[in-house]
């Protein structure tokens, strides 16, 4: 109806602008008379009508305000889509119908800057065009739904709640009608004492689909209904008289049975296994029943009544459906891992390829500096670029470990733990109290990565709203489920508000936390209260998933040899006296890198670059021909990494130093660089005087040194 509404008005316009005979007020009479707002465009995107309708929808009071252009109309007002995204002005409704488009009903929310009123509306439009196809104008048409979407809202709560009920209503009835059952066979045989057995007991099966069987205490047929012969085959009759389990024979439920007895109680068993001992090949089946004692007036049991329900193809279902289920656990387990990867990746491309290349530009911007010397405004040019890039090089160090963090991946979620709880002491000055079982390392890195990431999300919450300075974050691990619990004394919360949470509430993330929780077959637990703090209790199963363990090693890189001899220095003079220099071997998988560290280093008179490498293998093997007194070795390479061959360099040449010189600098990772026999570790984004007076200690002193930086 719409559609042919829009493509009415633009035939309409038509007929009044070719009518000269009818005036402007009549032409504006109409567009007011439509119940849906009308905004009319020329081809430049100036605002020509706007009728009344189209005025209150976007808080108009003034007809003068209807003259302003396309920008100037979308300056004051902000457009998103129902996911919530802010439109750019390009993808405007009004944009995209002066452009030439044509849209039927398209729907999102219109906030207006200066009254903040938000509405939900359709907007349908199109281009009119001259004979000749050229726009002359653009008509669009909106419709306001806000009313309705609330209402579909409210009618979807409310049919939640009646589901809910319903389901309560319906499990109190069934609970009411298996007492009933009973009761109402107890009444029967009751009534059989005071009339004629036989009349009662037939009264009684005739009226009942529920398969009976009626012994004594000895566990003889008396007699059955229909229904209990027919899961035979058989005709009634033929039971009588013959014990159970003759027919049936199961040491188990014999036991069972004879319990009943003695303790003049019922029993009921659900979906309880049963094979047919003479003919197995009927298959295994399953079964709801019930062995009710009857009493006589001593007090004694004197007869049995067994009523049975075949949900043989329920728990068929039921094992699907746990097969579904432990599908989708598994699917959660490789979404996570997924995600991982995609930010391992991420962060990988931060460190290998965006800091590196900083990296080198400071190293570059060092050897421009000595070019500048005595020109104030060039050093104070050089001091801030200096500046500027090691405050990028500390932002995408630290954006690649919020992405990925190094001991995550390499040292497990203990460590990562630990790791965290410092950085929320030195960035939020936010202290962590861990407490930490050492069996709680999870076997799974999925279960790994989820639990980091929640932890994170929930020290970041209690950063942002709990207004206190100290949290409790413990991990412990109970049979085959991870625990992490994280509680405070802040100012807590109301937990029923979640369900009406948005993404600048901390209920956003806490349900996301739920909701992955429950993929991975676990739970959340949300304590809190108003004034009274918050505990956020999560338990995780940690098992190998049916699927395999999913391995987030990074992609292999095909790395072309960048290897090559640095240019040797000159000789000097015989007769000057000679100071043997130190000789360097540079080992880094980026050729910029390498090339600027040997230029600059090739300009200190006590060092002397050897050669150079682009991966660990090739480091080894230069350092066999070349013996180099001191070795700078990068960390992230292919083919092998520099932790890998600093430890095979210092088991075979021992007295050759070594110098790990990365872009990473975490503790954690300093430290693996001591276990591999590193004798310094430094970072790329240090001066270059650091790394000159490293280099030319070892020359001098020729003792083991670490310092972390």
């Amino acid at each position: 109806m719409t559609g042919n509404r829009l493509k009415a008005i633009p035939q309409r316009v038509g007929n009044l602008s070719a009518d000269a005979e009818l005036d402007f007020s009549q032409f504006k009479a109409i567009l007011d008379s439509l119940v849906e707002g009308v905004i009319i465009f020329d081809a430049q995107g100036g605002i020509l009508q706007m009728n009344s309708a189209a005025m209150r929808l976007h808080d108009m009071k003034s007809s003068h305000e209807i003259r302003w252009c396309l920008p100037e109309f979308m300056d004051i007002c902000e457009l998103y889509d129902m996911s919530g995204d802010l439109l750019p002005p390009e993808r405007w409704p009004l944009r995209r119908v002066v452009d030439g488009e044509t849209i039927l009903e398209w729907e999102g929310r219109l906030r207006n800057k200066r009254t903040k009123n938000d509405r939900i509306l359709f907007y349908s439009g199109m281009p009119v065009k001259d004979t000749n196809e050229k726009i002359i104008l653009a008509v669009l048409t909106i419709r306001d739904i806000t009313q309705r979407n609330r209402i579909e809202g409210e009618l979807q709560q409310l049919n939640e709640q009646l589901e809910e009920k319903v389901t309560r209503r319906t499990e109190e009835l069934a609970n009411t009608v298996t007492v009933l059952q009973g009761e109402v066979a107890r009444r029967k045989l009751a009534v059989q004492k005071l009339r004629e057995r036989q009349r009662t007991l037939d009264g009684f099966f005739r009226h009942t689909i529920t398969p009976l069987a009626f012994m004594d205490r000895d566990f003889n047929f008396i007699r059955v209904n229909d229904a209990y012969a027919g899961i035979e085959g058989r005709p009634p009759r033929d039971f009588r008289g013959i014990n159970h389990f003759n027919l049936y024979p199961d040491p188990e439920n014999h036991m069972i049975f004879s319990r009943v007895v003695q303790t003049k109680q019922p029993y009921r068993a659900l979906s309880k296994p049963f094979t047919y001992a003479c003919n197995p090949e009927r298959g295994e089946s399953y079964w709801d029943w019930q062995l009710t004692p009857l009493m006589d007036k001593s007090g004694e049991v004197q007869f049995l009544v067994l009523n049975l329900q075949d949900v043989t193809k329920r728990q068929a279902a039921l094992k699907n459906l746990e097969e579904q289920t432990r599908q989708l656990r598994s699917l959660a387990h490789q979404l996570s891992e997924a995600e991982e990867r995609e930010r391992q990746r991420l962060a990988e491309i931060l460190h290998d390829d965006l800091q590196q290349s900083l990296a080198a530009t400071k190293l570059h911007l060092g050897i421009i500096a000595e070019s500048v010397q005595g020109d104030p405004g060039a050093e104070i040019l050089m001091g801030k670029l200096h500046s500027c890039i090691d405050d990028a090089i500390a932002k995408s160090r630290s954006l690649s470990h919020e992405l990925s963090p190094l001991t995550l991946r390499h040292r497990g979620l203990l460590e990562a733990l630990y790791l965290m709880a410092d950085q929320m002491k030195k960035n939020h000055r936010l202290t962590v109290d861990l407490s930490i079982h050492e069996t709680a390392e999870p076997k799974e890195s999925s279960v790994g990565i989820f639990l980091f990431r929640a932890a994170q999300e929930l020290l970041f919450n209690v950063v942002k709203h709990a207004r206190t300075r100290s949290v409790h974050l413990k991990i412990t691990r109970q049979k085959k489920n991870i625990m992490l619990i994280v509680s405070d004394r802040g100012k807590g919360f109301d937990p029923e508000k979640l369900r009406f949470a948005d993404d600048k509430d901390p209920g956003f993330g806490l349900l996301n936390i739920r909701e992955r929780s429950q993929w991975l077959g676990g739970k959340m637990v949300i304590e809190s209260a108003p004034g009274c703090g918050s505990r956020f209790t999560l338990i995780v199963p940690d098992g190998v998933s049916d699927s395999g363990e999913i391995s987030a090693g990074t992609e292999s890189l095909t790395i072309s040899d960048y290897d090559r001899e640095a240019p040797m220095p000159e000789k000097k003079d015989a007769k000057e006296p000679l100071r043997r220099k130190v000789r360097v071997l540079l080992v880094d998988d980026h050729k910029v890198m390498r090339e600027g560290l040997a230029f600059l280093l090739s300009r200190c008179p006590d060092i002397e670059v050897v050669g150079q490498a682009g991966n660990g293998r090739k480091g080894i093997e230069e350092v066999s021909r070349l013996h180099p007194d001191v070795v700078l070795m990068d960390i992230s390479m292919p083919v092998m990494d520099g932790l890998e061959a600093t430890a095979q360099i210092k088991s075979m040449w021992p007295e050759t130093k070594v110098i790990i010189l990365s872009m990473y600098g975490e503790t954690q990772m300093s430290q693996r660089s001591v276990e591999a026999g590193a004798d310094l570790f430094l970072s790329k984004a240090g001066s270059l005087d650091e790394l000159v007076s490293a280099i030319c200690s070892f020359h001098i002193e020729r003792m083991p040194l670490f310092s972390a930086t």
